[in-house]
């Protein structure tokens, strides 16, 4: 049976990652695989829930959006 888009949430501030979740699952298309609030995290959840899109935040600390999004293709 077809869930939908797996997306990932990446992003440093809770508030705006668990708001963001919901707007997304009530859509019914999209189902947030995971999320996380850093780079390191993200990377380790990468391989559990295999999402299909991959939304961060640019400016996080310590490595930033950008970085992660490297780590992600170097990985592949």
């Amino acid at each position: 049976m077809d869930q939908g888009i797996k997306v990932m949430l990446v992003d440093d501030h809770t508030l705006f990652r668990k708001g963001l979740a919901e707007l997304l699952e009530q859509r019914g298309d999209i189902k947030v695989a995971g999320i996380a609030g850093n780079a390191d995290d993200a990377m380790r959840l990468l391989a559990e829930t295999q999402p299909d899109v991959v939304i961060t935040d640019l400016n996080m600390p310590p490595h930033g959006g950008l970085a992660l999004l490297r780590q992600i293709r170097a990985a592949q």
